[in-house]
């Protein structure tokens, strides 16, 4: 067993930070930097060595442990687990399955996870949580002549409103799915009025959940979600026959 105190990692970019500070873990796991029981740095030097805040990290390091990579031992450190690679390997074949799948079944997903959890998210809420649930739609809102930015914001959003759950397995469910959420939504917010409605949508949402009005939470889901699908049934429709 040894201990690590600097990773050879490189500062994260802009967009979704945690999950670019579990994909670099992930790969010096896979590639053996990082071996079966070795302590990860501190948090705080993690922090400093990827470029971001420490509650990125603890994300991160959540979501690995919820994966089977890691083991955190409070008061103590942050290790390896033992199977790491393996249990990489099922979340490599979850990929598989999911790419081979379609975008209905990836928004059904969606549907259940989402709509699911809004009882939590009503019921849980905490100012804190509708503050950055409000913070991120007001991200939204400022990106939207920017759409690959608006994206970045949108998944936030979303984020943000799964961790008003306290629910950390549904915020783990939802940081997978939302990595194949990404593709499809770049291509329908690239559609004229696509951003606007959605805006507005959002807007309705956060203050639903604000209000705890669990009824108008899922009636604005609902209704957001069955525009995307019915602009992700458009979009297979024009592609030509035999397009990926």
């Amino acid at each position: 067993m040894s201990r690590l105190n600097e990773l050879p990692v490189s500062r994260v970019a802009r967009g979704s930070l945690s999950d670019q500070v579990v994909r670099a873990i992930n790969q010096l796991v896979e590639g053996g930097t990082l071996k079966e029981g070795d302590r990860l740095p501190t948090e705080t030097m993690l922090a400093a060595q990827f470029g971001v805040g420490r509650s990125t990290v603890r994300e991160a390091m959540r979501g690995l442990a919820l994966m089977g990579v890691v083991d955190i031992r409070v008061g103590d450190g942050t290790y390896v687990r033992k199977g790491a690679n393996e249990a990489l390997s099922t979340t490599r074949s979850l990929h598989d399955v999911l790419m081979r799948g379609n975008a209905s079944k990836i928004l059904q997903a969606r549907q259940i996870v989402e709509i699911g959890a809004l009882d939590a998210v009503v019921a849980n809420a905490t100012p804190e949580n509708v503050r950055e649930i409000e913070r991120t739609l007001g991200k939204a809102k400022a990106s939207v002549d920017d759409f690959l930015q608006f994206i970045e914001c949108d998944l936030e959003f979303h984020t943000a409103i799964m961790r008003a759950t306290e629910n950390e397995i549904l915020v783990e469910m939802y940081r997978i799915l939302r990595k194949y959420l990404r593709e499809t939504t770049v291509e329908i917010s690239q559609i004229p009025g696509v951003i606007d409605r959605s805006i507005e949508l959002h807007e309705q949402l956060a203050r639903a959940i604000k209000e705890r009005n669990v009824a108008a939470a899922r009636r604005v889901t609902r209704a957001h979600l069955r525009d995307i699908e019915r602009l992700v049934n458009i979009h297979f429709a024009l592609q030509p026959e035999g397009a990926d």
